[in-house]
């Protein structure tokens, strides 16, 4: 159809389905400014686009910053053009497989080729596919095949369970029949404002319209997944494209088996997942049998408490149960939790707060919960829960596989946190044990409170003196998967983050609302301030947690936290505070002479 310098831009019919497309084939030249004409053709030729577009090629460009692996830090700038040219567009990348960085000298790597297609072919297009290759020994460039073909979706299920029908089958055109339906009883009632069938009539319409209404809203919106819509937009075209988007590149269509091969047999996909996770989740895992004697040296389950845990439930507790599964709670355990758990846990206990601390194996949990001297009746309970778990792979939108459970509750169920607690519990425990050791000694600053360690949401810090001798034979450190050349991207990472503190330093007006010309953000300053504030009032109050108690036995000793002086040998965190608290007083004694009138 036309060639440009920089531009091939052809139409193409895939003869198997007649699916007519606009193809482009793009070989950017080496600079930005020579660049810039590549930018401007696209855009100009995007003005008379009415079909699903693919470009593909040589782009000599990067588009975002983690696209460049060694050499010299990707800038804003270099990708500024690219970016605006997609924006204006709407181009974004298809689902590829194979090398990630396309282009290499043999000590840089970038990802300057690749395949991108426009809104009409997300909506309208055929499923597309790049597989990049490895660039072999003719070329620096990795080669780029792409697949088109039709996605049927004749794989999902037959049909819908019995409450999605009832709640969201056909949910547009019931939506829309109700709107009709309600707009001829409205001109009547129009006409006969004082006629009570027709009053009756219009108010029951209404109700069932903006109850479909609401439930197609809500329907697409969940399909959709983008937050700042969630009050906004209702159901437009561009609501209905994010769906198909999302839809289109949440679909894994190819996979790498475990000998090392790619497959695009959906059957094989499915299996490779069902193999995968029944593996880490179907598979009992050998614990160490629990020490009793450490168990119940501590807070144990009283009986007035064990017996509210198993008294009958009323149905008003089965009613604000079900009420409150959207806050994802769960009632019973909370209130325990705070009189079993050491005060070294701060996650999950309420009125511990994580700011100041910063798979369950089954035969250990029911060794723990026994330990604590959980009611016979109560553990059952809990061990039913956890051992009767089982899984099914969502994949494509339909499920595959079913397996049971042998590692407990997933991560994310609602009782996960609280079982996980008393579990940690029993370490706590192991470790109070351990300062019964001679050779064992307290870090100088909590040998008072006996402090040897503080427990977070996934974290454990150890306190002792430097004296104690780690047994190498016995120890292993985790990077979590990190190491070499991944090791060296994060460090790599430090310039990156400076660039972003900068921006937000510089940018004055970032934390003002949107109509005011700002981003909406917090102010983190403002926000710090007051979460220290309000540590400084809990000193006050001398409020019973861990943190507290050691501040007045180490810093204050007697003292006000109001009358201390900062010396050296405070922490920085604790000299923080005594600066919010001058500046408190300070603005405190101005508006006591304000007030006054002096």
């Amino acid at each position: 159809m036309e060639v440009h310098s920089q531009i091939i831009h052809c139409k193409a019919t895939y003869k198997v389905t007649s699916f007519t497309f606009l193809v482009s084939f793009v070989y950017g030249f080496h600079t930005m400014v020579n660049q810039r004409p590549l930018w401007n053709t696209i855009i100009e030729l995007n003005e008379n686009v009415s079909l699903p577009w693919l470009i593909l090629g040589d782009y000599n460009n990067v588009l975002k910053f983690d696209e460049k692996c060694n050499g010299a830090d990707v800038t804003p700038y270099e990708i500024k053009n690219l970016a605006n040219c997609c924006l204006k567009v709407g181009l974004t990348d298809v689902r590829s497989i194979g090398c990630f960085y396309t282009w290499t000298n043999g000590l840089v790597w970038n990802k300057i080729d690749r395949a991108m297609v426009n809104d009409f072919w997300v909506q309208n297009g055929a499923f597309v596919e790049a597989n990049f290759l490895p660039s072999g020994c003719l070329s620096d460039h990795s080669p780029c095949i792409v697949s088109i073909y039709d996605r049927k979706l004749s794989k999902l299920k037959g049909a819908l369970k019995e409450l999605n029908f009832k709640h969201f089958g056909h949910i547009s055109t019931r939506a829309s029949e109700a709107k009709n339906d309600l707009e001829a009883p409205q001109l009547q009632l129009h006409n006969q404002p004082m006629n009570m069938h027709f009053q009756l009539l219009v108010a029951k319409l209404r109700k069932k319209t903006v109850g479909l209404c609401e439930a197609e809203r809500s329907f697409y919106y969940q399909k959709a997944k983008y937050v700042f819509l969630k009050q906004s937009d209702k159901c437009t075209k561009f609501f209905h494209s994010i769906v198909k988007r999302n839809s289109s590149r949440n679909f894994i269509d190819t996979i790498l088996k475990e000998d090392g091969r790619y497959t695009t047999s959906q059957d094989q996909v499915a299996m490779e997942f069902v193999n995968f996770y029944t593996s880490l989740l179907g598979k009992n895992c050998p614990t160490r049998p629990i020490e009793m004697d450490i168990v119940i040296n501590g807070p144990l389950i009283s009986l007035e408490q064990g017996n509210n845990l198993i008294r009958d439930i009323s149905y008003e507790e089965i009613k604000d149960a079900l009420f409150d599964i959207g806050d994802e709670k769960s009632p019973g355990l909370r209130p325990i939790l705070g009189d079993v758990v050491d005060h070294a846990q701060a996650a999950f206990a309420k009125g511990r707060s994580v700011t100041e601390n910063i798979h369950l194996a089954q035969e250990f949990l029911r060794d723990v919960l026994h330990g604590l001297q959980f009611p016979s009746r109560f553990v059952h309970w809990v061990m039913e829960y956890v051992t009767s778990t089982s899984y099914s792979i969502a994949l494509n939108g339909t499920s595959h596989g079913f397996f049971k459970g042998r590692k407990g509750l997933r991560q994310g169920d609602p009782l996960s946190p609280f079982l996980f607690v008393l579990c940690i519990e029993y370490l706590s425990r192991l470790l109070k044990a351990a300062t019964d050791d001679n050779d064992f000694n307290f870090h100088p600053k909590c040998g008072s409170q006996k402090i040897t360690h503080l427990a977070f949401t996934d974290d454990l810090m150890l306190f002792a003196t430097g004296d104690v001798m780690l047994n190498v034979l016995k120890s292993n450190l985790f990077t979590a998967g990190i190491h070499g050349q991944l090791l060296e991207d994060i460090l790599g990472l430090t310039s990156k983050i400076e660039l972003i503190r900068r921006f937000f330093k510089e940018s004055n007006n970032i934390c003002l609302p949107k109509e005011e010309g700002g981003l909406g953000l917090k102010d983190l300053k403002s926000w710090n301030l007051a979460l220290l504030a309000k540590c400084l009032w809990n000193i006050h109050n001398k409020k019973d947690t861990l943190w507290i108690r050691w501040v007045h036995q180490i810093y204050l000793s007697g003292t006000c936290i109001w009358e201390v002086c900062p010396r050296n040998d405070h922490s920085p965190l604790f000299k923080k505070l005594l600066e919010i608290r001058d500046i408190l007083l300070v603005k405190d004694a101005a508006q006591q002479f304000l007030t006054n009138g002096q």
